[in-house]
């Protein structure tokens, strides 16, 4: 360390790049961004590309300086000009997410960055087009990202590839960029995975291997890989009923916010499915549900209101949910919704509401909606 300190205090402007990033990263000496930031100034105005690059970084984050994007532009762009790749990818960037947006500066920094193989430069330019809607040059850099193993832009090659986007319907190579992005735990390729094995997209049908990648996207905490994982254990068809892991995978997805899995976790906690009865947290959790637009929900909270189970009677407040999820086709509400109507019970009666809403429940092959009707028609 002292012969490098020697060397850079006689100006050699490599001994004084490798001076600062010493004390940038405190290799071989206690960090010090105020010294890392003088050293690589120093390198910097002797025309070293690297310092020039993190120069610019210590401008941009305020490592040893205060915050001056301006500056940091500046010497972004000399070692951008010089060609580093990855001062042409900060500058980009820099372009993009700061207060000096440019768009078409950022595109041109990007693809300067991207063409010479930088894979995150090639995922960002891809974003970009795709934000821009220009699909065609979004798959063509998502897909050089890819060869590169970059995972997210693997999984999008695959629903490229999934759903016919500017190339053809291809399932089997959709399969093959899905199974690279889920080998490397992307939780949402693993999820996707899964869903492959379990319809046969692009390969045979392998039940436990679409268990298997459920399995390892809900462990990586993906919310709707563990809702359908619950859903396994629950009903029993992909793997052996166990209502106790049905209940932990719903609940974990739950507190994530999947809306079905607070559904059933309302269940579960209504009925005693794999926990204890608690009228209260299974009405705490259909409400959730309920407010996020869940018309299974909405019914199962109007029961609540409308048994008193887990919340105080109240009938206002059973027809309003109930008339939510009525709202979405849902027919066992639209059918206690007709019969509200229909018997008066909590509101007025009005007898051409109740055959609106049984008729809408009839004609969805609910048989105790005809039945009704049918007796209506007796009278």
């Amino acid at each position: 360390m002292e012969e490098l300190i020697k060397k850079a205090e006689q100006g050699d402007a490599e001994a004084q790049y490798e001076l600062a990033h010493a004390y940038d990263h405190g290799e071989g000496i206690e960090i010090n961004y105020d010294e890392a930031f003088k050293w690589y100034k120093l390198s910097a105005e002797q025309g070293h590309v690297k310092a020039q690059n993190n120069l610019a970084g210590c401008y941009c984050n305020g490592k040893g300086t205060e915050i001056n994007i301006q500056e940091a532009l500046k010497w972004y762009n000399i070692a951008a000009e010089n060609g580093c790749t990855l001062a042409q990818y900060n500058l980009g960037m820099l372009y993009r997410e700061s207060e000096v947006k440019k768009l078409d500066l950022s595109i041109y920094w990007l693809l300067q960055a991207a063409t010479q193989g930088d894979i995150d430069a090639q995922y960002n330019i891809a974003y970009i087009f795709y934000e821009e809607k220009d699909f065609k040059k979004a798959f063509h850099w998502f897909l050089e990202a890819a060869k590169q193993g970059d995972d997210t832009s693997q999984y999008i090659c695959s629903v490229f590839y999934r759903d016919g986007l500017v190339t053809e319907k291809d399932l089997v190579e959709s399969f093959k960029w899905l199974k690279l992005a889920a080998e490397q735990e992307n939780a949402i390729a693993q999820r996707w995975l899964g869903t492959y094995y379990l319809k046969g997209y692009g390969i045979s049908i392998d039940i436990d291997e679409a268990f298997k990648w459920y399995n390892m996207a809900a462990i990586n905490g993906h919310a709707e890989a563990q809702y359908v994982l619950a859903n396994f254990y629950f009903y029993g068809e992909v793997v052996k009923k166990d209502i106790n892991e049905a209940f932990k995978w719903y609940k974990l997805s739950a507190d994530q916010g999947d809306k079905r899995a607070q559904n059933c976790v309302g269940v579960c906690y209504l009925d005693g499915i794999g926990t204890e009865v608690n009228k209260e947290e299974g009405f705490n959790w259909f409400r959730k549900s309920a407010e996020q637009g869940f018309d299974e929900a909405q019914y199962n909270l109007a029961l609540c209101y409308h048994e008193g189970d887990g919340v105080e009677k109240n009938m206002t407040e059973a027809f309003n949910w109930y008339k939510k999820a009525a709202e979405q086709d849902y027919d066992c509400a639209q059918y206690n919704l007709g019969i509200m109507y229909l018997d008066g019970d909590g509101i007025e009666e009005d007898l051409s509401l109740a055959k609106y809403w049984l008729e809408k429940a009839a004609e969805q092959g609910l048989k105790e909606a005809k039945e009704v009707l049918d007796e209506i028609h007796e009278e």
